[in-house]
């Protein structure tokens, strides 16, 4: 059967728990937990054979999982395409040549596809942007709340200063900077930073027009695993982060923080134990005690008022002159 079109199939006729069905198929997309990476990149390699025009597409979180597929699966002879959520696809000449059928399926769906030769800067504003849901592991609810929620979003903003500041460190004049593109074409993380300080009012419509507000009713899938007993992928997401800004000398303080509180919700779980507490755990309140010690000034609102005492500035300066000069 070759990949005509797409087609809708009912969600109780699609499973992901059987390798037995890489036999049949004509791509594999891998999204998985970072533990389960490698075994899972182990297993396709085994279940395609020597089906090595089969492409591989990596849907993973950051950049070292990609990796750690490409490493399995290439070094048997697939063609590993890194992607990222929203979708975003590098691609090489020789890329294009196994993957042009499943390519051209994405094209025919409603779903947006960009094709970039780098998609690093894409991968990184993923990572900033869902600063959101590890914040929202913190406190709790859905999503929406933690966004519409001023003092949450005032410590989001400096998350994200925090993280693109070392990701600019990082990326030493190269041209390249995170980027929102996979989030809206129209919103740069320079302008989500300052939007962030908005009031609800200002931020909330301004927010929906641009398309960053999460779906509603939702929680983050980190505050789902430890509901369930599981491990996030926080210390993959937020920790590569943290990480970088340690090798650059641009330390992320309060990210740090907010890794170490969700790291500790965790702890229970490597222990083998249920994090049964986690329901009761007042979080938001650990981290709402560090703040003030990390940030006696909020950075990001510094920044934001200088640029808002500029803007009314020549505003007044062109309404004074229009005076001057144009009244009868």
């Amino acid at each position: 059967m070759k990949l005509v079109k797409p087609m809708e199939v009912p969600a109780s006729e699609v499973t992901f728990a059987h390798m037995s069905a890489l036999s049949d198929v004509q791509m594999v997309v891998v999204t998985v937990n970072p533990e389960d990476t490698l075994g899972c990149a182990k297993q396709i390699v085994a279940g395609l054979g020597n089906r090595k025009k089969i492409p591989i597409f990596s849907l993973q979180r950051g950049i070292k999982q990609s990796t750690v597929l490409s490493d399995e699966a290439e070094l048997s002879g697939f063609t590993v395409l890194e992607a990222a959520i929203g979708f975003a696809v590098r691609l090489t000449k020789e890329e294009v040549q196994v993957a042009d059928g499943p390519l051209r399926l994405l094209e025919t769906m409603s779903l947006i596809t960009y094709f970039r030769k780098n998609i690093t800067p894409h991968v990184w504003g993923m990572f900033i942007y869902e600063h959101l849901y590890t914040l929202n592991i913190l406190t709790k609810g859905t999503v929406r709340d933690t966004l519409f929620n001023r003092k949450y979003r005032l410590w989001y903003a400096l998350m994200i200063r925090e993280t693109t500041t070392a990701l600019t460190a990082a990326a030493r004049g190269g041209g390249w900077k995170p980027e929102f593109l996979l989030l809206s074409e129209m919103m740069s993380v320079k302008m989500f930073e300052m939007l962030l300080l908005t009031p609800n009012f200002i931020f909330i419509p301004i927010a929906w027009l641009f398309g960053v507000l999460p779906a509603a009713n939702i929680i983050s899938p980190g505050q789902f695993d430890l509901i369930e007993g599981r491990k996030t992928v926080t210390t993959t997401t937020l920790g590569e982060l943290v990480s970088t800004g340690e090798k650059y000398k641009s330390p992320c303080r309060l990210c740090d923080v907010v890794l170490r509180i969700v790291e500790a919700a965790e702890a229970p779980l490597e222990r083998g134990r249920f994090a049964s507490t986690y329901s009761g755990d007042n979080l938001i309140a650990k981290l709402e005690a560090k703040v003030p010690e990390l940030y006696p000034t909020h950075d990001s609102f510094d920044e934001f008022m200088f640029y808002l005492t500029r803007g009314l500035t020549s505003i007044a300066v062109i309404f004074v002159l229009i005076f001057l000069f144009y009244h009868d």
